[in-house]
């Protein structure tokens, strides 16, 4: 296999732009997707020099509030020890002991790693569907339980979940998975290190490292004591916003040759918003708070916004408040409800200091069932292991 399809197999997929990238297996098996770690919180402006080291995993919490009819048998399902980018298939029965139909409107499952039939699904009364989930074994350090939620039409949108558990069995460790390079203006590089290490300690060859973005380049040395490699990662990029892509690190193993390092920056212009991520809360009616940031203008002359839309065309008012003339606060609504299925996008800020608008990614928090976080209500842990 050339090595371009062998990167692009890293990635998932044969495109130059990813949002989140993929780890591949080499033939004939398909190559799964990765999830990259949650981006750490920062203070507006604070740049992060070096990534910090992945927290351990917290164990995942079952839902608590009114359980759905729906019985999942079994309720715990453990596919034991999985290869990294390996998939494995389980079947399921979910049971209807009522009266009536029940419909499964959403299944959510806490990790990019599950894969699920998805609804609408209807139970039949008194019958018995066969549900199917898939685990793929992903890079890192993983977390051995995960839970799926399921979501009926049941009066006060009751719930069923279950437990699924599996360890990943690791070949190669990437730390830290992805790069944050945070914010850094355009035209200006900055470098960042990560290290590959055999998870048994075994010698290995890293033979290339390589990014579909021209804006990432890479170098890779091995590291002192012989343990791995090191991987110097510079970015360079003369356009503004945000870049996110899974680089592939081709290696000479035999059964897993290539290994993810997720990369992200933000490239500055003009003009920069002192939050990363707009963020605002959905109600049960799907309508959406206010999204709110502080813009500021980095090069001489007086600030003003002169658009504002939503990448998807989603109808939305804003409202700008001068603070001076370099300084002020923006707040966006959308005017209607938001129901499309991805809670994510970017707002495009058009302002007089460049021709190139300022894209900021936003995300809408939705309602959930009630965990542990809410202080009304008593914890409620995944079950021990049977």
């Amino acid at each position: 296999m050339k090595q371009p399809c062998l990167r692009a197999a890293a990635l998932g997929l044969c495109t130059a732009y990813v949002l989140w990238g993929g780890a591949a297996l080499p033939p004939p098996a398909p190559a799964p997707p990765v999830e990259p770690p949650a981006r750490p919180q920062t203070n507006p402006g604070q740049n992060i020099n070096t990534a910090p080291a992945p927290a351990p995993a917290a164990k995942p919490v079952i839902p608590t509030g009114p359980p759905s009819a729906l019985k999942i048998v079994p309720a715990d399902v453990d596919f034991g020890e999985v290869l990294v980018n390996e998939s494995r298939e389980k079947v399921t029965l979910i049971e209807n002991p009522t009266a009536q139909d029940i419909t499964i409107t959403t299944i959510r499952g806490n990790c990019a790693c599950l894969k699920m039939d998805q609804p609408p699904k209807k139970i039949p009364a008194g019958k018995t569907e066969e549900f199917k989930i898939t685990f793929i074994g992903q890079s890192g350090r993983r977390p051995e339980s995960y839970v799926v939620t399921m979501t009926t039409d049941e009066p006060e949108n009751l719930h069923a979940t279950m437990v699924v558990r599996g360890k990943v069995k690791q070949v190669f460790f990437v730390e830290p998975q992805t790069l944050y390079f945070d914010q850094v203006a355009k035209n200006q590089s900055k470098t960042m290190e990560a290290t590959i290490k055999h998870a048994e300690g075994k010698p290995f060859t890293v033979k290339s490292v390589s990014a579909s973005n021209k804006e990432f380049t890479f170098k890779w040395e091995p590291l002192p004591d012989g343990s791995g490699y090191k991987i110097l990662a510079t970015v360079l990029s003369a356009r503004t916003g945000a870049i996110t892509e899974g680089a592939a690190i081709l290696t000479d193993h035999p059964v897993v040759p290539v290994m993810p390092l997720h990369v992200s920056v933000r490239v500055t212009g003009d003009v920069v918003s002192n939050t990363l991520v707009l963020t605002a809360k959905q109600d049960a009616d799907h309508r959406v708070g206010a999204f709110q940031t502080g813009l500021k203008r980095l090069t001489p002359g007086r600030l003003v916004v002169e658009k504002v839309t939503e990448d998807k065309g989603t109808a939305l008012e804003y409202n700008v408040e001068r603070i001076d003339d370099s300084n002020a606060k923006l707040t966006i609504q959308f005017k209607d409800v938001f129901a499309r299925d991805q809670p994510f996008g970017e707002f495009v800020v058009q302002t007089n200091a460049e021709a190139q608008p300022l894209r900021i990614p936003f995300r809408v928090i939705r309602p959930g069932p009630r965990t542990i976080a809410d202080p009304n209500r008593p914890p409620q842990r995944v079950p021990p292991r049977p």
